[in-house]
């Protein structure tokens, strides 16, 4: 049955330096608390590798992970969103460039490090997950990478984001019991018809 795995309006298992916080430029919909991490998660002229990590979750081809983010645009900024199927871990690396076991990309926000490539109000992103080929056990992640603080990484944000199942798809049997006792049901509706005109007459 298809439905929500995981819904939050600020993501609740942040890593070292995502932290809640309140963005003055909120999107149209009721105000709600969102995650964030800023230019802090490194020293002046280091490179940033901070990521959200997501509770274990089975995922399967599909199911779709939505999110709203946006930045302030001062400095160019980085949003990746990754998938490990392996199960709990939650090894990333050891290096501002490492993936660990986070080695699927499934988006990247600005991977130009533009600077007004970052969407500098709340802009959504879905993404279907495909090629797990039945359900896997892993984690969703978002890497907020930025290389050289002294000229990328500013602020990111995230609210609103949830990853849902795929619409369930009936097995082939379920569908032809369906269409047969539809069949079955407009026959019969024709039969009090036809016999309502007769007895009319």
């Amino acid at each position: 049955m298809a439905g929500p795995l995981l819904t939050t309006a600020a993501p609740s298992v942040p890593l070292a330096g995502f932290r809640a916080t309140e963005f003055s430029r909120r999107r149209p919909e009721p105000p709600t608390p969102n995650i964030g991490a800023n230019f802090t998660n490194a020293t002046p002229g280091g490179n940033i590798s901070n990521w959200l990590i997501l509770p274990t979750l089975t995922l399967d081809d599909g199911d779709t992970l939505s999110f709203y983010t946006q930045s302030t645009q001062f400095f160019a900024d980085n949003l990746e969103g990754r998938f490990s199927g392996n199960g709990t871990s939650s090894e990333v690396g050891s290096t501002s460039s490492s993936v660990g076991d986070f080695t699927n990309l499934l988006l990247e926000v600005n991977p130009t490090y533009a600077a007004t490539g970052y969407p500098s109000a709340w802009a959504q992103y879905v993404v279907t997950l495909t090629g797990l080929g039945g359900p896997v056990s892993g984690r969703l992640a978002f890497p907020y990478v930025a290389p050289d603080t002294n000229t990328n990484g500013d602020y990111i944000g995230i609210d609103t984001l949830s990853v849902d199942e795929a619409s369930a798809v009936p097995e082939p049997a379920t569908l032809g019991m369906l269409l047969g006792g539809i069949s079955i049901l407009t026959l019969t509706l024709r039969k009090r018809s036809t016999r309502r005109n007769h007895d009319a007459n």
